[in-house]
């Protein structure tokens, strides 16, 4: 196993990160596999891209690419995007950790349209095999969207799931 990736989708208290694995032998498909999945522990937004670093730190995936998704601020009426705001600084707290040729940054839109989120998470569940769905430490229900959509972030960066209805 040669670590090959890592996909992330941040979040204010927890990232849901994602490791994927080239083999060291033998043609796989995309080239990669799901290695690894889980949800950092709840804690403090300045914390979340320690987490981050020390999980990727344990499993050996420190010095693979890794790409996050990275929210969008929209012009609005509200005088505030806490919440986006949060998150963009949980990125750049991932971010500092890798040179430029190593962090890829992806918009919702550009790695899953406006599929809706329903359909889009049983396009990203239908297109694991059962090895790499038993590979990752799922959360309970409530959080598991985030580990889905990082995994979708992954599938979609490895060439194995299209964006949107593609």
């Amino acid at each position: 196993m040669r670590p090959a990736l890592v996909s992330i989708d941040p979040g204010v208290h927890s990232c849901a990160v994602v490791a994927w694995a080239a083999p060291t032998s033998g043609p796989t498909p995309s080239g990669v596999t799901l290695y690894r999945g889980a949800l950092t522990t709840h804690c403090s937004a300045a914390e979340t891209p320690l987490q981050v670093l020390e999980l990727l730190d344990g499993w050996g995936f420190l010095g693979a690419p890794v790409c996050v998704e990275v929210p969008v601020k929209y012009n609005t009426r509200r005088s505030t995007h806490k919440d986006i705001t949060t998150l963009l600084q949980v990125v750049a707290g991932i971010r500092v950790a890798y040179p430029a040729d190593r962090f890829f940054g992806v918009t919702p839109f550009a790695w899953k349209g406006n599929t809706p989120k329903g359909i889009q998470a049983s396009r990203i569940l239908s297109a694991l095999t059962k090895a790499e769905h038993e590979a990752v430490s799922w959360p309970k229900k409530s959080l598991a969207h985030n580990v889905i959509d990082a995994i979708g972030i992954g599938l979609r960066r490895a060439g194995r799931l299209g964006r949107g209805s593609t």
